[in-house]
């Protein structure tokens, strides 16, 4: 089996992944960064708000990626930041007033973007993309879920000739 990078799944996950991204910014640029972006996100989706560890995990960002977006969206005031109720060393994080209409603004021209880039794909083909995409990611944490019972080595490893 060759090796082709034009098939290799990994890499046109991140090429087109990275491309969209880019390309969606002009949606929310100017106004934010793609980790903020993230952040927001996820927090309009979640009602009691979201720790900064969370948010780290389910925005996918590192913890300094996201404490630095979480500061600079707190001081645009976007979101509020508190004292866990649970755990008082965690900080809890919320929409504000402010981010929620703000991102409320921007909703409209994110879906109106959204259509323009799946304008060519037929309504079955939109299906079949999101679900494909979600059994990707399934598979993914799959595997690394399966490959975690190696400390220290490689899942995968390496001979030499």
């Amino acid at each position: 089996m060759a090796f082709k990078l034009d098939t290799f799944i990994p890499y046109l996950m991140t090429l087109s992944g990275a491309k969209v991204s880019e390309a969606f910014a002009q949606v929310y640029g100017g106004q934010l960064t793609n980790p903020q972006w993230r952040i927001v996100c996820h927090l309009a989706q979640a009602e009691e708000g979201l720790t900064s560890r969370q948010l780290c995990d389910t925005a996918m960002l590192d913890k300094s990626t996201a404490s630095r977006a979480i500061n600079e969206l707190e001081q645009l005031d976007w979101l509020t930041v508190s004292a866990c109720d649970k755990d008082k060393r965690a900080k809890q994080v919320r929409l504000s007033e402010q981010g929620r209409l703000q991102f409320d603004a921007l909703i409209p021209k994110a879906l109106l973007w959204q259509q323009e880039l799946l304008a060519g794909f037929s309504e079955q083909e939109k299906a079949l993309l999101v679900d494909l995409l979600r059994r990707l990611e399934l598979r993914a944490a799959d595997i690394k879920k399966v490959h975690r019972g190696f400390p220290g080595k490689a899942a995968f490893t390496f001979k030499k000739k």
